[in-house]
C-alpha cells in the first residue's frame, strides 16, 4: 500500500484521542531508564499544553489512519530557533520515511516562520538519533549522560 501523508493542525480532544497513548508507548521507557521510574500522566499533560500555548502540535495520518504526531515552539532562550518538542511515530509506521516526511514537514514551517535554526532534545539511545543526523543535525550539548542537544541551521539553505 503506498503511503499517503496527510496532516491536521491539533485541535481539542486530540490528545485524549491520539497523542497521550503514542507518546507515552514511545517515551515512558527512556524517561524512566534514565530520570528513574517516575513517569507522570499529570506531568506530562502539563508540559502538553505549555507546548499548545506558545507553539505548533500536528497529527499526521497515513491514508486516514493517525501515524504520529510532532509539537514544535520558538526556544525560550533564543526565539530565533525552532525547539522540536517531539516527533512521535507509531510502532507500526515507523521505518517506512514518516519521521523524514514530518522533519521536512517542520523543517518548511520554521523556514516559513523565519526561524535561523531548528534544535531538538535527544535521549541517549534513542532509535531516531540517526535519523535526525541524516537529515542534518549536529550534535551541540551533552545535558547530561542521558540526553542531549542537537540542532540544524535553516540559513543559506
Amino acid at each position: 500500500m503506498n503511503m499517503e501523508i496527510t496532516s491536521k493542525k491539533y485541535s481539542e480532544g486530540d490528545y485524549e484521542k491520539f497523542v497521550y497513548l503514542l507518546e507515552k508507548e514511545n517515551m515512558k521507557k527512556y524517561w524512566n531508564k534514565h530520570l528513574g521510574d517516575n513517569w507522570s500522566d499529570k506531568e506530562n499533560r502539563k508540559k502538553f499544553q505549555e507546548i499548545l500555548e506558545n507553539g505548533w502540535t500536528y497529527l499526521f495520518f497515513d491514508n486516514g489512519e493517525f501515524c504520529a504526531f510532532t509539537s514544535f515552539f520558538p526556544d525560550e532562550d533564543e526565539k530565533n530557533n525552532l525547539f522540536v518538542y517531539n516527533i512521535q511515530v507509531k510502532k507500526e509506521f515507523q521505518n517506512k520515511g514518516i519521521g523524514s516526511w514530518i522533519l521536512r514537514f517542520v523543517e518548511k514551517k520554521a523556514k516559513e516562520k523565519d526561524f535561523r535554526k531548528m534544535k531538538a532534545f535527544v535521549w541517549k539511545g534513542n532509535s531516531a538519533f540517526d535519523l535526525w543526523i541524516r537529515k542534518g543535525f549536529e550534535k551541540v550539548d551533552e545535558l547530561d549522560p542521558c540526553s542531549f542537544i542537537i540542532e540544524k541551521n535553516l540559513k543559506g539553505q
